[in-house]
Protein backbone atom coordinates (compact mmCIF):
# COMPACT_ATOMS: atom_id res chain seq x y z
CA UNK A 1 0.00 0.00 0.00
CA UNK A 2 2.72 2.69 -0.67
CA UNK A 3 1.06 5.97 -1.96
CA UNK A 4 3.90 6.99 -4.31
CA UNK A 5 2.18 10.62 -4.34
CA UNK A 6 -1.09 12.84 -3.85
CA UNK A 7 -2.90 12.48 -6.90
CA UNK A 8 -5.52 14.72 -8.21
CA UNK A 9 -7.82 11.98 -9.01
CA UNK A 10 -10.76 13.42 -10.48
CA UNK A 11 -8.53 15.64 -13.04
CA UNK A 12 -6.79 12.51 -14.48
CA UNK A 13 -10.46 10.98 -14.66
CA UNK A 14 -11.40 14.35 -16.25
CA UNK A 15 -8.52 14.22 -18.53
CA UNK A 16 -9.48 10.42 -19.64
CA UNK A 17 -13.05 11.26 -20.10
CA UNK A 18 -12.62 14.02 -22.66
CA UNK A 19 -9.67 12.02 -24.11
CA UNK A 20 -12.81 9.28 -24.91
CA UNK A 21 -15.43 12.02 -25.76
CA UNK A 22 -12.57 12.92 -28.34
CA UNK A 23 -12.17 9.76 -29.92
CA UNK A 24 -15.61 9.07 -29.91
CA UNK A 25 -16.74 11.99 -31.80
CA UNK A 26 -13.80 11.49 -34.23
CA UNK A 27 -15.37 7.78 -35.09
CA UNK A 28 -18.44 9.70 -35.71
CA UNK A 29 -16.91 12.30 -37.42
CA UNK A 30 -14.80 9.89 -39.49
CA UNK A 31 -18.39 8.29 -40.38
CA UNK A 32 -16.82 5.09 -39.08
CA UNK A 33 -19.74 4.69 -36.55
CA UNK A 34 -22.80 6.83 -37.44
CA UNK A 35 -24.64 5.80 -34.16
CA UNK A 36 -23.23 7.46 -30.46
CA UNK A 37 -23.67 4.13 -28.85
CA UNK A 38 -22.09 1.97 -31.17
CA UNK A 39 -19.21 4.29 -31.21
CA UNK A 40 -18.51 4.52 -27.44
CA UNK A 41 -18.41 0.76 -27.86
CA UNK A 42 -16.24 0.86 -30.85
CA UNK A 43 -13.71 3.03 -29.00
CA UNK A 44 -14.12 0.91 -25.65
CA UNK A 45 -13.46 -2.41 -27.24
CA UNK A 46 -10.93 -1.22 -30.26
CA UNK A 47 -9.49 2.11 -29.46
CA UNK A 48 -8.81 3.26 -26.43
CA UNK A 49 -5.15 3.37 -25.32
CA UNK A 50 -4.15 -0.24 -23.92
CA UNK A 51 -2.88 -0.39 -20.03
CA UNK A 52 -3.54 -2.38 -17.62
CA UNK A 53 -5.13 -2.22 -14.06
CA UNK A 54 -1.73 -2.26 -11.87
CA UNK A 55 -0.76 0.88 -14.30
CA UNK A 56 -4.24 2.35 -13.40
CA UNK A 57 -3.04 2.12 -9.95
CA UNK A 58 0.14 3.77 -10.48
CA UNK A 59 -1.86 6.55 -11.90
CA UNK A 60 -3.83 6.93 -8.61
CA UNK A 61 -1.18 6.76 -6.90
CA UNK A 62 -1.40 3.03 -5.25
CA UNK A 63 1.09 0.61 -5.71
CA UNK A 64 0.42 -2.33 -3.95
CA UNK A 65 3.58 -4.43 -2.17
CA UNK A 66 4.29 -7.53 -3.88
CA UNK A 67 2.47 -10.56 -2.21
CA UNK A 68 5.72 -12.62 -0.72
CA UNK A 69 6.61 -9.04 1.30
CA UNK A 70 3.56 -9.01 3.02
CA UNK A 71 3.17 -11.29 6.67
CA UNK A 72 0.03 -12.44 7.99
CA UNK A 73 -0.93 -9.24 9.91
CA UNK A 74 -0.01 -6.82 7.41
CA UNK A 75 -1.67 -8.58 4.34
CA UNK A 76 -5.67 -7.95 5.59
CA UNK A 77 -5.02 -4.71 5.26
CA UNK A 78 -3.14 -4.59 1.94
CA UNK A 79 -5.89 -6.74 0.37
CA UNK A 80 -8.81 -4.25 1.92
CA UNK A 81 -6.76 -1.01 0.63
CA UNK A 82 -5.94 -2.88 -2.73
CA UNK A 83 -9.86 -3.43 -2.98
CA UNK A 84 -10.68 0.14 -2.36
CA UNK A 85 -8.19 1.32 -4.83
CA UNK A 86 -9.87 -0.77 -7.31
CA UNK A 87 -13.15 0.68 -6.63
CA UNK A 88 -11.42 4.20 -7.11
CA UNK A 89 -11.27 2.73 -11.23
CA UNK A 90 -14.91 1.38 -11.22
CA UNK A 91 -13.32 -2.23 -11.03
CA UNK A 92 -15.31 -4.53 -8.52
CA UNK A 93 -14.59 -7.81 -7.92
CA UNK A 94 -17.27 -10.85 -7.20
CA UNK A 95 -17.36 -14.53 -5.98
CA UNK A 96 -14.01 -14.25 -3.87
CA UNK A 97 -15.60 -16.65 -1.21
CA UNK A 98 -13.99 -19.67 -2.34
CA UNK A 99 -10.47 -17.60 -1.93
CA UNK A 100 -8.28 -17.26 0.79
CA UNK A 101 -6.84 -13.68 1.51
CA UNK A 102 -3.05 -14.36 0.49
CA UNK A 103 -4.58 -16.10 -2.58
CA UNK A 104 -7.06 -13.34 -3.93
CA UNK A 105 -4.15 -10.64 -3.14
CA UNK A 106 -1.24 -12.90 -5.15
CA UNK A 107 -3.37 -13.52 -8.03
CA UNK A 108 -5.04 -9.34 -8.04
CA UNK A 109 -0.81 -8.68 -7.73
CA UNK A 110 0.73 -11.27 -10.05
CA UNK A 111 -1.55 -12.18 -12.76
CA UNK A 112 -5.09 -10.78 -13.25
CA UNK A 113 -4.07 -6.72 -12.58
CA UNK A 114 -1.25 -7.28 -15.31
CA UNK A 115 -3.57 -8.11 -18.01
CA UNK A 116 -4.07 -6.17 -20.75
CA UNK A 117 -7.28 -3.60 -21.09
CA UNK A 118 -8.46 -0.94 -22.34
CA UNK A 119 -8.10 2.23 -20.44
CA UNK A 120 -11.41 3.42 -19.68
CA UNK A 121 -12.19 5.88 -17.02
CA UNK A 122 -14.49 5.66 -14.45
CA UNK A 123 -18.22 6.86 -15.31
CA UNK A 124 -21.49 6.43 -13.31
CA UNK A 125 -22.88 4.83 -15.50
CA UNK A 126 -20.41 1.68 -15.93
CA UNK A 127 -18.73 -0.42 -13.83
CA UNK A 128 -16.02 -3.52 -14.29
CA UNK A 129 -15.96 -6.52 -12.29
CA UNK A 130 -13.55 -9.54 -11.94
CA UNK A 131 -15.74 -12.65 -11.11
CA UNK A 132 -13.53 -15.43 -9.27
CA UNK A 133 -16.65 -17.84 -9.90
CA UNK A 134 -15.01 -20.36 -12.06
CA UNK A 135 -11.79 -20.11 -10.21
CA UNK A 136 -10.59 -23.03 -8.34
CA UNK A 137 -9.04 -22.62 -5.21
CA UNK A 138 -6.19 -24.07 -6.58
CA UNK A 139 -5.74 -20.60 -9.17
CA UNK A 140 -7.06 -23.28 -12.07
CA UNK A 141 -9.75 -22.65 -14.11
CA UNK A 142 -12.40 -25.02 -12.75
CA UNK A 143 -16.01 -25.93 -12.00
CA UNK A 144 -17.92 -23.92 -9.19
CA UNK A 145 -19.57 -23.72 -6.89
CA UNK A 146 -16.55 -24.17 -4.71
CA UNK A 147 -16.39 -24.67 -0.67
CA UNK A 148 -16.34 -20.98 0.89
CA UNK A 149 -13.10 -20.42 2.99
CA UNK A 150 -14.51 -16.59 4.12
CA UNK A 151 -17.84 -14.49 3.67
CA UNK A 152 -16.08 -11.84 2.48
CA UNK A 153 -17.80 -10.94 -0.96
CA UNK A 154 -20.63 -9.58 1.34
CA UNK A 155 -18.51 -6.63 2.37
CA UNK A 156 -16.31 -5.89 -0.50
CA UNK A 157 -17.34 -2.49 -2.50
CA UNK A 158 -19.94 -2.47 -4.97
CA UNK A 159 -20.58 0.35 -7.59
CA UNK A 160 -23.34 3.02 -6.27
CA UNK A 161 -25.42 2.46 -9.34
CA UNK A 162 -26.26 -1.17 -7.41
CA UNK A 163 -28.42 -1.44 -5.02
CA UNK A 164 -27.17 -2.53 -1.36
CA UNK A 165 -29.03 -5.34 -1.14
CA UNK A 166 -28.43 -6.93 -4.18
CA UNK A 167 -25.47 -8.70 -4.52
CA UNK A 168 -22.83 -7.84 -7.22
CA UNK A 169 -23.25 -11.76 -8.41
CA UNK A 170 -27.07 -10.92 -9.26
CA UNK A 171 -25.34 -8.72 -12.42
CA UNK A 172 -22.47 -11.06 -13.59
CA UNK A 173 -22.97 -14.57 -15.80
CA UNK A 174 -19.89 -16.61 -15.25
CA UNK A 175 -18.45 -17.57 -18.72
Amino acid sequence: MTLIQKIDREALFDRKRAARKAGIAALMADGIESDPVLAMMHWDTECAPLTTNLEQLREIGFVPPAPATLNDDELPPALEALVAALAVLGLYLSSTNHLGDRQLYSILVDTALRDRVRDIPPTHDMSEFIDFATLSPSGAPGEGPFPAVSSRDATLPRPPQLKAAQPATAMITSA
